[in-house]
């Protein structure tokens, strides 16, 4: 406990003086955009662009500047090489739960894009572009493992993010899907139709848990942040707030 404590207040001292140091570079540096976008990469980009101006900036006064940050970034980037060991070994002994373990792989997954030269672009496979590209609404689950796409004939069709595959279809609604969106906490997709509904679906069973229906198709819709109500859009711009847990309508608003 106490190692995390002074490795936290560690990390908060050097970050602070690398964003006095970048803000700095940033005002007077004259190379424009091309800083300001450097500066805003993973620390691995950062520190080999760091050097790099340190050695090659004529101006004395800049170059000593860039010498500074590039000293602060090489801290940074030894403090994550360390956390990444700490969290690595973390791991290899945990004996928690497999939520804890996700929590343990998922920041390991940032640490090592942090130490990344090269940025990883995420190229989504033909057979998902091309579901996107026919598709009236899309959206991303929370953690980015699953899409949601609408498809003809008022089903949705959910597809692994990664491979591709596709893992359920929902079907239901008697009309094309128009907006679909994840709760906040990924275990709801809720998707609205011109057929006048608006549908709740259990993601873990693909099971429909409520059917919301209003006066007027649907175009629209979002979670509130805590995930507890949803409100939706009709095509006369009338918006329905209605209670996730019940599937009550709460109020309707113009």
């Amino acid at each position: 406990m106490l190692g995390t404590i002074v490795f936290g207040l560690v990390t908060t001292a050097i970050n602070h003086q690398i964003q006095e140091r970048e803000i700095e570079l940033k005002e007077t540096e004259q190379l424009g955009k091309f800083v300001e976008h450097a500066l805003n990469e993973n620390v691995a980009i950062r520190r080999r662009f760091a050097q790099y101006f340190a050695t090659v900036t004529r101006s004395d006064q800049l170059r000593v500047r860039w010498a500074e940050y590039s000293i602060l970034v090489e801290k940074e980037y030894e403090e994550t090489v360390k956390e990444k060991e700490n969290v690595k070994r973390e791991l290899a002994e945990s004996t928690e739960d497999v939520v804890s373990r996700k929590r343990l792989m998922e920041r390991l997954a940032a640490l090592e894009g942090e130490l990344q030269l090269v940025k990883k672009k995420t190229v989504l496979p033909d057979e998902i572009d091309a579901k996107l590209r026919s598709s009236d609404a899309v959206a991303y689950s929370p953690d980015g493992q699953i899409i949601a796409s609408a498809t003809d004939g008022g089903s949705v069709s959910l597809t692994d993010a990664e491979t591709g595959q596709e893992k359920a279809i929902l079907a239901g609604h008697g009309d094309r899907v128009t907006s679909l969106a994840f709760s906040p906490d990924g275990k709801i997709l809720a998707t609205t139709s011109y057929d006048k509904t608006a549908r709740l679906w259990d993601l873990a069973t693909g099971q429909l848990v409520a059917s919301l229906r209003t006066e007027a198709g649907l175009v629209g819709l979002a979670f509130s942040p805590d995930g507890e109500t949803v409100i939706t859009r009709s095509i006369f711009n009338e918006n329905y707030v209605w209670s996730v847990q019940t599937g009550e309508l709460i109020r309707v608003t113009k």
